[in-house]
């Protein structure tokens, strides 16, 4: 299993990555699932995007991907050859797309070295700068900074409160795999749903 590289949320002109979705999927189902690509294990999805907000609104602005052919449309745009090909060949960008979102969303920045772990999404509380923006409708109508809440987290896992290392059965192992795949989270804790880091 392979580290899932994260979406990209643009914030007050800067690259956050998202690490969680109360209330997934944040791309509605259907809007890209004509194109074709082909993915790597880093993006199983077969693509990377890009959000962001124009005034208040909610907006999905990018998507990375390499695709079978130059010719896929996608919301009215071609795409363009990337300016890094040896990572993912092909960019749409400026896209601008509002969305209806409802919602909150954890956006990061800052990842701990020695934190993260080689499978799925990284948890939150693995990052210094971590924010909550809530969304109603695609509406932004809150912002939270919520990295003194991720740093408490931390602590009570490096006090004994994490369960890592305890698994005793298959089926452990598998409800682990699927929590780390996720990036759903309780609005109230700010912890994904699952008895899991």
């Amino acid at each position: 299993m392979t580290s899932q590289v994260p979406d990209v949320f643009i914030f007050e002109n800067q690259k956050w990555t998202i690490q969680g979705v109360e209330n997934p999927p944040l791309l509605p189902d259907g809007l890209v699932d004509d194109l074709k690509t082909y993915g790597c294990s880093a993006w199983t999805r077969g693509y990377l995007t890009t959000f962001g907000l124009q005034g208040d609104q909610l907006i999905f602005d990018g998507l990375e991907a390499d695709l079978f052919s130059m010719d896929q449309v996608l919301l009215g745009h071609l795409p363009k050859p990337s300016s890094q090909p040896h990572l993912i060949g092909h960019v749409y960008e400026n896209l601008s797309h509002p969305l209806t979102y409802s919602g909150g969303l954890l956006i990061c920045q800052e990842s701990i070295a020695g934190l993260s772990v080689n499978s799925g999404f990284q948890r939150p509380w693995k990052f210094r700068k971590v924010m909550e923006l809530t969304l109603a409708s695609g509406i932004l109508t809150d912002i939270r900074n919520v990295s003194s809440k991720m740093e408490s987290i931390r602590d009570e896992y490096a006090a004994g409160g994490n369960p890592t290392g305890k698994y005793v059965s298959g089926s452990d192992i598998s409800a682990w795999l699927e929590a780390v795949w996720s990036l759903k989270y309780d609005p109230v804790t700010l912890r994904h749903p699952s008895k899991w880091p």
